[in-house]
Parts: structure tokens; C-alpha cells; sequence
């Protein structure tokens, strides 16, 4: 299984941003045989899309690089296309390429897709549930977030084997100072994944964001000290500056350095209710 977790960032009346954050291990069978650098998301460069997944790892992680990969080559649809059309096309490819298995039965798996229609005060947020199970789709659509219905910032979506435990987390951080942040729940996230609390979940947190403005993005994670991308150790790079770089507490990262980008804001870690479930 895994953990992924995604979560609205709200800015003055209107949605801002949504993030898709989840871990990075992939287990056969059992804890004690694992990956620790699989890749769980994708943010596409050339459209307003981010996709991630959690379940069943070999189906669901080739689809979507083929996905993806497709996408940015502008084969799947052009510059322009509506959120739910860039879905419909995604959804057909899904049921092609799973049409190509024989004598196959893949294991349960979701993938999530969010995608943006408009740009500024204009944005508009929706988001699909595409379900695996027994070889079949079901499609899910789990809501448009604009100017109307935005709130404050909150926890979209948690699934996998960790959620529990991540939804527990995040709770104890809205109780805090910072609560109902970006920052709270992505360091909810590294927190749960640092306790070990669910052994299938493992590995450095990965990072994609979808703002009101532009493309998919996909973030660098500086964890303990050292770089990673999309789950894998980075000793060194020709260009640090080509992403954004965030750490455990969701600081911008000077990835050259290691230290916090200048001007960033120092984050300090509130004072937390007792850890516990009622």
C-alpha cells in the first residue's frame, strides 16, 4: 500500500493552490521486502494536471508514466482543453491500455487526478477518484473548489494504508497556531512517516502543486539533510534552480546550500495537543 494525502491552500476568498504529497515505499508481499524510492506522482509540465496513486504498484505506476509522458508530448490533448475533457481523455487511455492485459487481474488501486479550469481569481479546482478493482474503472468525481465554495485551507483527501494515521495527525495540527496550513500537512505527513506508525508506508515524502497560475509542478524535498526527487537521493545536480526545493516543515530550501531560501520565513514547530487516539 502507501499514503497519499492531498490538501486546498486558500489565499484572501479564493482557492490558491492544491497539493498532492505522499510517500515513497513500495512493498511485495510484506514489510521486510521493500523499495524506499518508488515514484507515487506525477505533475504534468504542459497542462494544469497533477496524478498520483496508491494501491496495487505496477499497473497503476506504468499507466502513468505512459500517461504522463504522453501528455507532455501534447499527444493526448492540446493547450486549452477543458479540465473535464483532459479527464475524459485520461479515463480512455486507462481503460486502453488496461484492455492490453490477458489472463492478468491487477490488484485494487486509485489514482487521483486534479486538474484546474481558468487561472487568478478565476481558478477552479476539481477533482477525480479513478478506481481499479477486478480490472474495472469506476470513475469518481469528488468536487470543484472556486472563489464560492474555497474556505480555509484543509485536508482534501487522505487514502492508503497510512491514512488513518495521517488524518489523526493532521487534526492535531489544526488544534495548533499553524493549523489549516500547507505547512501542517505536509509536516503531518513527515511526522507520520518519521514514527514508522504504518510499516507499509516508508521512504522520503514526494511533493507535486498545482497553483492558480501555470502547470503542474513538482517539488525537490531536502530530508535529513540531503536532496530528493520524486523519492530518489540526489548527491548532485547541473541545476538546482530548475524546481523548488521544501523540507520537513515546507521552508523553501536553497538546494545548493541547504539552508533556507533568503527571506523565507523561519517556520517553528507549534505546540502540539498530546499525541493520542480518542
Amino acid at each position: 500500500m502507501t499514503m497519499l494525502v492531498g490538501w486546498l491552500g486558500t489565499q484572501g476568498s479564493g482557492p490558491a493552490s492544491v497539493y498532492l504529497a505522499s510517500d515513497s515505499r513500495i512493498t511485495w508481499g510484506s514489510d521486510g521486502r521493500r523499495w524506499d524510492a518508488g515514484r507515487k506522482l506525477f505533475a504534468l509540465r504542459n497542462s494544469p494536471d497533477l496524478l498520483g496513486y496508491c494501491g496495487d504498484v505496477l499497473i497503476a505506476s506504468q499507466i502513468l508514466g505512459q500517461l504522463a509522458e504522453t501528455a507532455d508530448h501534447h499527444l493526448l490533448f492540446d493547450a486549452g482543453v477543458p479540465a473535464e475533457k483532459r479527464h475524459e481523455r485520461m479515463l480512455r487511455l486507462f481503460e486502453q491500455a488496461l484492455s492490453q492485459g490477458h489472463r492478468v487481474s491487477p490488484s485494487p488501486f486509485t489514482v487521483v487526478h486534479v486538474a484546474r479550469d481558468h487561472a487568478d481569481k478565476h481558478a477552479q479546482f476539481n477533482i477525480w477518484f479513478i478506481h481499479c478493482a477486478a480490472g474495472r474503472l469506476r470513475d469518481e468525481h469528488c468536487g470543484t473548489i472556486d472563489a464560492a465554495n474555497a474556505g480555509n485551507s484543509r485536508r482534501l483527501l487522505a487514502l492508503g494504508s497510512g491514512a488513518e494515521a495521517y488524518v489523526d495527525e493532521t487534526i492535531r495540527w489544526d488544534a495548533s497556531a499553524q493549523g489549516h496550513t500547507s505547512r501542517a500537512y505536509f509536516t503531518a505527513l513527515c511526522d507520520v512517516l518519521k514514527r514508522g506508525e504504518d510499516l507499509s508506508s516508508g521512504g522520503v515524502p514526494q511533493l507535486i502543486g498545482l497553483y492558480r497560475n501555470g502547470n503542474g509542478r513538482s517539488f525537490g524535498i531536502v530530508h535529513e539533510g540531503a536532496r530528493h526527487f520524486n523519492g530518489l537521493a540526489l548527491s548532485e545536480a547541473e541545476d538546482y534552480s530548475s524546481i523548488e526545493w521544501r523540507d520537513e516543515t515546507f521552508q523553501r530550501i536553497n538546494a545548493r546550500t541547504l539552508k533556507p531560501v533568503r527571506g523565507a520565513q523561519r517556520q517553528v514547530r507549534p505546540i502540539l495537543p498530546p499525541f493520542g487516539r480518542g
